[in-house]
């Protein structure tokens, strides 16, 4: 029996393979890999409606975000009510935890402008193409 043989060219087996991760720090580690292969390959981009598409790949990854923040948060207030956190060095629990989620209430509100500012420059970039030569150009 042949092995069925998944690629990552297909939008629908990328999400099955992501998919297959249990752990949730898994999942963040494939999320930071992912955008730091982007980074090694925006060298490769060879039209303005590549600029495009990950103008809004990026977007719906930011508009994701603060869901996974709200989660940490949310993970971190039971565990406190619970009484299962302790301090490393003894410090106050409640304490640190309060300024964590005040911290993480920053960074959700920092990444919801983020994503409006991406989603307004994907918009900006709507109309451009290219490249073109010197004779392509009718403008």
């Amino acid at each position: 029996m042949a092995s069925e043989r998944r690629t990552l060219a297909d939008p629908e087996q990328r999400r099955e393979l992501v998919q297959e991760l249990l752990e949730p720090a898994a999942a963040a580690d494939v999320a930071g890999e992912g955008l730091w292969w982007l980074n090694h390959r925006l060298g490769r981009i060879e039209a303005a409606s590549t600029c495009y598409e990950i103008a809004g790949k990026l977007g719906y990854c930011l508009e994701r975000m603060p869901q996974a923040l709200e989660g940490l948060e949310a993970w971190l207030s039971r565990e406190l009510e619970a009484g299962t956190l302790r301090h490393a060095h003894g410090g106050d629990v409640r304490e640190r935890v309060l300024t964590i989620c005040e911290e993480l209430t920053e960074a959700r509100a920092l990444v919801l402008r983020a994503s409006l500012a991406l989603h307004r420059a994907q918009s900006a970039l709507s109309p451009l193409y290219g490249p073109v030569g010197e004779d392509d150009d009718a403008g």
